[in-house]
C-alpha cells in the first residue's frame, strides 16, 4: 500500500535523550535470517518504519547490554547525498564509563565487527527502541578511551557506532532478548 500523508498535529514523545543503556549483538550472532526489519504488509501509520517480528539469534546468544554514563549519550541522523539519493547517516554517541579488562576487552572485540544495535529512547512507558542496522547494512562501532586527569575529565570510552538508512527504524517486537548476568 503507498505512503498516505496524513496532517501531523499533535506532537508526541517530545522529551529528548535516549536510556543510559544500549544493547549491541554482532551479526554473527543471529541465525540465517535473523535479524529483522521493517517488512510489508504496512496496514497501519507508521507500520514502513516498524520492526514487527522479534530477531532470532543462535542458540546461546542475545543483544549484550552495555551500561553507559548519564546524560552523555545520543541519537542523530542527517540528511546525507545528492538530491534525488539521499538517506539518512546515523550516529550514535555514547560514554561507556571505566577502566577495567571486561569493558577493554568488549571493545577490543566490537572494533571491527558488524553490529545490530538497539537503545532504547528516554521515555521509557512508551518503549520505543531505535535500531541500527538491518540485514544488509550493518551498524559500525569506534571507541576512543581517555582517563581524564586527576583534577578533572571522565574515565572511559567515547563511542560512536555509525549506520546509514533511507528512515529511522522502531524495533516494535516487543522487548529483546538480553545475556543473561
Amino acid at each position: 500500500m503507498p505512503y498516505t500523508y496524513a496532517n501531523l498535529k499533535t506532537p508526541q514523545n517530545i522529551s529528548s535523550g535516549i536510556a543510559d543503556y544500549v544493547l549491541l549483538a554482532p551479526v554473527s550472532d543471529f541465525t540465517d535470517d535473523g535479524i529483522k526489519c521493517p517488512i510489508a504488509p504496512f496496514n497501519n501509520p507508521g507500520d514502513e518504519v516498524k520492526i514487527k517480528t522479534a530477531h532470532q539469534f543462535n542458540a546461546g546468544k542475545a543483544f549484550a547490554k552495555f551500561l553507559l554514563a548519564p546524560e552523555k549519550n545520543e541519537l542523530n541522523a542527517k540528511t546525507i547525498g545528492d538530491l534525488g539519493f539521499q538517506k539518512l547517516d546515523f550516529e550514535l554517541k555514547i560514554f561507556i564509563p571505566g577502566s577495567y579488562a571486561e569493558a577493554h576487552e568488549a571493545v577490543k572485540n566490537i572494533i571491527n565487527t558488524p553490529l545490530i544495535v538497539l537503545v532504547k529512547d528516554s521515555n521509557c512507558p512508551a518503549n520505543m527502541w531505535y535500531q541500527l542496522g538491518c540485514d544488509c547494512q550493518y551498524a559500525w562501532a569506534k571507541f576512543d578511551f581517555a582517563t581524564g586527569t586527576t583534577k578533572q575529565g571522565n574515565k572511559g570510552y567515547d563511542g560512536m557506532i555509525s549506520y546509514q538508512n533511507g528512515y529511522i527504524q522502531l524495533y516494535a517486537a516487543g522487548n529483546p532478548p538480553v545475556l543473561a548476568d
